[in-house]
């Protein structure tokens, strides 16, 4: 009875060792009883992942589930895990360099091409006098002289057409710069608004009309009335003249009159005018010379805008009517008048010219000499092991 009892408790030992001893071998981290495989070196999406989460086993015992997640957010299973990524890094860093190598060296020969072109410019602009008018309008655009026009005091706001008050704008630069008006913004006109500009404008007088008070002249050729005093230039005006040269006299005379919003009569071919309205051709001011009374010819403003700048009248000159409410303001009765054409007012004394360099050949633009391929920037220390290539025995 007793060995029996013995015997049993013995089998029941043996079994219970058996096992503990299965327990303890499912337990037993994988490197303990398999070599390392050295595959894993080859394929770490698989063995790696493997080997690492037999690793997280052995470290969680039966809690898994947990101890995978904890070594997980400890960083410590990645740092178990065998790195073969720097095949990888290695490829992906020579590729990087090259692309970078080739965008730097498209970026200096973009360089190189706009440091030439900005240096063509430059020298053009030093050279502006001697530019053909695609050059100057290659190098300024519209709105520049617009806005030069501005700042010089010739575009004005003045009426509700912007076309006309450019026009009044264009054809009173001209007159500033003794330049027969044509109303077009030509390479001249172009030049004179220039900041550094070629255009010289010349007024020799022999003997001013008055020493030192305001005298006139009205330049036919070029349809330029002129203000002086004494011997310099106080103010130029574009003008409308006789459509033919001769109804508008030539000689010198003086302003016997003035008048604001004068009534117009007709000039014996039309019905009278009411002073003061838009339809008025003698617009609101009226200056009366003394050949024929003060009431025959004169200096007046308009009722046809685009008119001034050419020759259009019956013998009266005409104004823009900003302009000569302006003057109207200053000349006094009994200032002299001169009149005539260049010719005439050569015998006068009276020189009126510009001068500017006439326009060369361009030059051709300079070949930009080619650029020296770039010098690859200098290796990081601290990413040496990245653009390394890796020891051969470490790919084997």
């Amino acid at each position: 009875m007793i060995s029996i009892m013995f015997h049993k408790k013995s089998v029941f030992i043996a079994a219970t060792a058996f096992a503990l001893a299965a327990v303890l071998l499912a337990a037993a981290p994988v490197g303990v009883f398999a070599a390392p495989d050295l595959a894993a070196l080859a394929e770490p999406d698989s063995t790696a992942a493997a080997q690492t989460e037999a690793q997280a086993r052995a470290a969680a015992g039966t809690g898994y589930a947990d101890g995978y997640a904890e070594l997980t957010a400890s960083g410590e299973l990645a740092a178990r895990a065998p790195d073969t990524s720097f095949v990888y890094r290695y490829e992906d860093t020579i590729a990087e360099r090259r692309a970078t190598e080739e965008r730097l060296r498209l970026e200096a020969e973009e360089a190189a091409r706009l440091a030439a072109e900005a240096k063509r410019l430059s020298e053009m602009r030093a050279n502006a006098a001697r530019l053909t008018e695609a050059e100057l309008n290659e190098l300024f655009s519209q709105d520049y002289f617009i806005q030069r026009m501005r700042d010089l005091g010739f575009y004005k706001d003045e009426f509700g057409d912007d076309s006309l008050n450019y026009r009044n704008a264009v054809i009173r630069l001209q007159s500033s710069i003794n330049m027969p008006i044509d109303a077009s913004l030509g390479i001249v006109s172009k030049k004179a608004l220039l900041e550094n500009s070629p255009v010289v404008v010349m007024d020799e007088i022999a003997e001013p009309a008055s020493a030192d008070g305001y005298w006139i002249t009205i330049n036919k050729s070029k349809n330029i009335l002129t203000v002086y005093k004494g011997a310099q230039v106080h103010k130029k005006y574009p003008v409308a003249t006789g459509a033919s040269a001769s109804l508008t006299p030539e000689g010198k005379f003086s302003f016997v009159s003035k008048a604001v919003n004068p009534a117009w009569g007709g000039g014996g071919y039309a019905s009278p005018v009411p002073g003061g309205v838009p339809s008025n051709p003698l617009g609101k001011r009226w200056m009366g010379l003394s050949i024929g009374g003060g009431g025959r010819y004169g200096v007046h403003g308009n009722a046809s805008s685009r008119s001034i700048g050419t020759y259009a009248s019956h013998g009266c000159v005409r104004m823009i009517n900003p302009d000569v409410e302006e003057m109207f303001e200053y000349i006094p009765v009994g200032t002299p008048v001169w009149i005539g054409s260049d010719s005439k007012l050569k015998e006068f004394g009276i020189l009126q010219y510009y001068t500017v360099p006439a326009p060369t050949e361009a030059a051709p633009a300079p070949t930009p000499e080619p650029e020296a391929a770039p010098t690859p920037a200098p290796r990081d220390p601290e990413r040496a092991e990245l653009i390394t290539p890796p020891a051969a025995e470490l790919l084997q």
